[in-house]
């Protein structure tokens, strides 16, 4: 089985479909993967900017529906073919976490309003959305995107970091940003 689950991951790609994948063998070997990759495998950080000097804002992705529409054959440019690919990002963001604000903690180098040990955000909100689904509906994935209150007001030009909980499941443990109020 071990051997069908690296040849199945290893040809995991665009041309793969739902209809191609053995629904119990692709469970399977998720099963043996997943303790493997978990730590490496999570939800992918997709945006991550200033919106103004009191607010940042992260957005990630659990997953996409790779749609194919080739425009041949009777279900062209009609958004119904069911040749589909989920890609997954990896395990969904923990979204009650991700509303605590202790799961982030925003440092700076250069500005001394937030020390190199980190200020928590004053407040967080939170807006998931469905990215794409499947025709039948049986395979979907979410965007999230965060809102982040500022305990102080950022300064233009200075570095900061803001660094994840691991319990959100996020590929990246920290952000990086230089605010620019201009752009």
């Amino acid at each position: 089985m071990y051997l069908k689950c690296i040849r199945l991951f290893e040809n995991f790609n665009s041309t793969l479909t739902i209809k191609m994948i053995n629904k119990l063998t692709l469970f399977t070997c998720i099963l043996i993967f997943l303790p493997l990759v978990q730590n490496n495998w999570a939800a992918k950080v997709t945006d991550f900017r200033a919106i103004d000097n009191e607010h940042i804002m992260v957005t990630w992705k659990d997953g996409e529906i790779l749609y194919k529409d080739d425009g041949q054959g009777p279900c062209a440019y009609k958004n119904t073919c069911n040749e589909v690919t989920p890609k997954i990002y990896g395990e969904a963001l923990n979204t009650s976490q991700a509303m605590l604000v202790k799961s982030y903690s925003i440092s700076s180098s250069d500005d001394p309003d937030f020390t190199t040990t980190g200020k928590h955000p004053m407040n967080v909100w939170r807006k998931s959305k469905v990215n794409g689904s499947t025709i039948l509906g049986d395979a979907w994935f979410l965007d999230h995107t965060l809102y982040l209150k500022l305990p102080m007001k950022l300064k233009q030009g200075k570095s900061y970091r803001l660094a994840l909980a691991s319990d959100l499941n996020s590929e990246n443990a920290e952000l990086t940003l230089t605010f620019d109020d201009y752009n």
